[in-house]
């Protein structure tokens, strides 16, 4: 009778036994697990940090490049309005020298015979300019005794027969007079066209 009541409460506290060892090892389960989680949750919250990090110093490299290449910019675009200046005044110099040639062509067209003196020092003068033109790379396009071309000139009066003087003779459509010179720039562009006057035969 003992016998049996040991062996029942036995059984009943073995049965007890058995579920706490049970839980223990779930309970044990469940602690690991969640330093599992934590030791992932660090080392992603370090990874995150290093990512930002680096995501932190790729926008800096980003910004710094930014504002470098805009400096850049600002640069250039110094330089080109600086060069833009510069060409500018230069073409109001080529201009300038361009009439006082003009100017000089014009006097002395209309100095008589007995100013020879005078005649020399504005064709002087007239020489030193051109040459200036040259070194800035602008060149007169010699026009003087060559058949007209409409590229390169304007006619502003034709003669004929009657109009020349005696002795005089011309090739249909020749230049026979230039008011104004023509001028081109290095590549051969056209600056500026002559103003002349030709002859054509029977106008």
């Amino acid at each position: 009778m003992l016998s049996k009541l040991w062996n029942k409460l036995w059984s009943k506290e073995s049965s007890e036994l058995n579920k706490l060892e049970i839980l223990e090892e779930r309970l044990e389960d469940l602690h690991n697990k969640v330093v599992e989680i934590d030791n992932n949750s660090k080392q992603m919250i370090r990874l995150q940090y290093k990512n930002n990090q680096d995501l932190a110093k790729k926008l800096k490299s980003i910004e710094n490049r930014i504002k470098e290449e805009g400096s850049q910019a600002d640069k250039v675009k110094e330089l080109e309005e600086e060069i833009q200046k510069e060409r500018s005044i230069a073409n109001e110099n080529i201009d300038f020298l361009i009439s006082f040639v003009d100017e000089i062509d014009l006097i002395t067209s209309k100095i008589s015979n007995d100013q020879d003196r005078w005649r020399q020092l504005l064709e002087k003068w007239r020489e030193q300019i051109l040459k200036k033109l040259s070194k800035q790379g602008v060149y007169e396009v010699k026009l003087a005794n060559t058949e007209f071309n409409p590229r390169l000139a304007e006619a502003i009066d034709t003669l004929n027969e009657d109009d020349l003087a005696e002795g005089e003779e011309y090739n249909n459509y020749e230049i026979v007079k230039i008011f104004k010179r023509a001028y081109r720039d290095e590549q051969g562009e056209i600056i500026r066209k002559a103003i002349v006057n030709i002859f054509k035969e029977g106008s």
